[in-house]
């Protein structure tokens, strides 16, 4: 939904660990568009580095260097992902925790230190990433993470040259001239 909050964030950045963070993401929601994203980073004074479908910038949270990601769909450069990452793991447990008591036990991948919340659809959810080097916290936006994975699939079909899918259209109207009134598709 365009007006949906990044609540996740919202609420565990500001809620749980207020003078953690000097970075806000309540005027964002998902699916605005990337110059204005830039904007508003732009006018709190950060430098940011801009690729083709991100903007990132650094800033320190919860007492260790990170870098905050924004994710654009390809197409409409529209919000889809937000991403924090730390080059320490100490910040993993910490994370883990308070997102476990504000939104349940993770799904957990039995292999790897990864953990999953689902949030209000199932595309939209939190997922912790924790390994021996750094820790990665991303958020998913609902429909328009889908659309962004939809979007970047043609990419990269379309840079190996592989044939780009087919929109689906009904077949057009036929008219049986042979049998009256048979109408078919």
């Amino acid at each position: 939904m365009r007006n949906s909050k990044l609540f996740f964030l919202v609420l565990f950045f500001f809620c749980v660990i207020p003078e953690a963070f000097s970075f806000q993401f309540q005027d964002y929601t998902w699916g605005i568009p990337w110059a204005e994203v830039r904007d508003k980073i732009n006018k709190e004074k950060k430098d940011t580095l801009e690729s083709t479908y991100t903007l990132s910038y650094s800033e320190e949270a919860l007492g260790y260097d990170a870098v905050v990601t924004f994710v654009f769909t390809p197409g409409g450069k529209l919000l889809a992902s937000v991403s924090i990452e730390w080059k320490t793991p100490a910040v993993a447990q910490v994370i883990k925790d308070r997102l476990t008591k504000e939104y349940g036990e993770p799904t957990k991948n039995p292999y790897t230190e990864e953990y999953t919340w689902q949030g209000a659809s199932d595309a939209e959810s939190l997922f912790l990433d924790c390994d021996a080097h750094e820790t990665e916290l991303y958020y998913y936006g609902g429909k328009y993470y889908t659309q962004f994975q939809r979007e970047i699939a043609n990419v990269i079909a379309a840079q190996k040259g592989y044939p780009q899918p087919e929109e689906k259209h009904s077949p057009p109207l036929k008219i049986d001239i042979q049998g009256g009134n048979n109408w078919r598709r």
